[in-house]
């Protein structure tokens, strides 16, 4: 896949990665409802939040669940840095 430097090409190429790509088939399925991201950063939830979003559509709804509002202006902050109609 050739890059263009937006943010779309980079999410997109990750959503495409095995490991990704087969937890998002489950989401969209409908078989899995929840999505934790134990095993990864803190740092990188935004970004995988971006993907997730992205790669779902305008066709689903997805919430992000935050510990407190301090961590939800700062993972809505970094999200829309991804995804600006966030």
């Amino acid at each position: 896949m050739a890059y263009s430097g937006t943010h779309n090409d980079l999410l997109d190429a990750v959503a495409a990665e095995n490991a990704i790509a087969s937890t998002l088939g489950l989401v969209a399925s409908g078989s899995v409802a929840t999505v934790v991201l134990g095993d990864v950063s803190e740092q990188a939830w935004p970004f995988l939040g971006a993907v997730l979003a992205r790669a779902l559509g305008k066709g689903h709804r997805v919430w992000f669940v935050c510990r407190d509002v301090r961590s939800q202006e700062e993972f809505a902050s970094e999200l829309s840095s991804w995804i600006p109609q966030a």
